[in-house]
């Protein structure tokens, strides 16, 4: 099962994957930028590849309220995640530093429309609109010339998760475990029987006592 952060930034992918493609054809001006060529939860992006830029990376999470218990049923609580989405575009080195934060600015557009506009990402996911907030960075160089645009989207998304009932997955009753002793010089030539139950670390040790040859 997937729950927790994970599941959050897997729905936030999943969604925007599905839906941001719409977008860019609306906020898009002559082909640029193109739609993202990855979509990805992931705080690294591609490094030295001509491929798949543009990119959007669903980066950190952390939960800004504690756990609360829902009227949804007993086990299942909401949690408030806050996120970062990072949008990311590279320009061919016909293009300057212009072009390529117009892509950046573009993609962002588009993300903020896309999440304003379907703010339910998935079953259990739900963006928090009025909580959106953005931030452009200065374009900067790769190492082969081609200029960099990076910006992000911060915004909170509410998760319905149940918590996961112990007992439909049973108990360990017994361990059933072969010890095999050796020092520095080898074996000792003790084996903790397979039938061997060991129920705490006391009794290992009391079984493992042995002669020296």
């Amino acid at each position: 099962m997937t729950g927790g952060h994970e599941a959050v930034k897997a729905d936030l992918v999943t969604h925007i994957g599905d839906n941001i493609a719409a977008w860019i054809t609306v906020v898009a001006e002559d082909g640029w930028p193109v739609v993202p060529q990855l979509i990805a939860a992931s705080d690294i992006l591609p490094v030295d590849e001509d491929k798949p830029w543009p990119c959007v990376m669903v980066a950190s999470t952390s939960m800004t309220d504690p756990t609360r218990t829902t009227s949804i049923g007993d086990g299942t609580f909401i949690g408030e995640y806050s996120v970062k989405i990072t949008a990311a575009v590279r320009t061919s080195k016909s293009k300057d530093d212009a072009d390529a934060a117009v892509g950046r600015d573009r993609l962002l557009l588009a993300l903020r429309y896309l999440l304003i506009t379907s703010p339910q990402a998935g079953e259990n996911t739900t963006v928090l609109a009025a909580s959106l907030t953005e931030q452009t960075d200065p374009v900067a160089v790769d190492p082969k010339g081609r200029m960099v645009a990076l910006g992000s989207i911060s915004v909170n998304v509410r998760h319905v998760e149940t918590i996961p009932d112990l007992d439909e997955y049973g108990t360990v009753d017994q361990i059933d475990l072969a010890v095999t002793v050796t020092d520095a010089q080898g074996m000792l030539g003790y084996t903790v029987p397979d039938d061997s139950t060991i129920s705490s670390t006391a009794t290992l040790a009391a079984a493992a006592t042995v002669e020296q040859p």
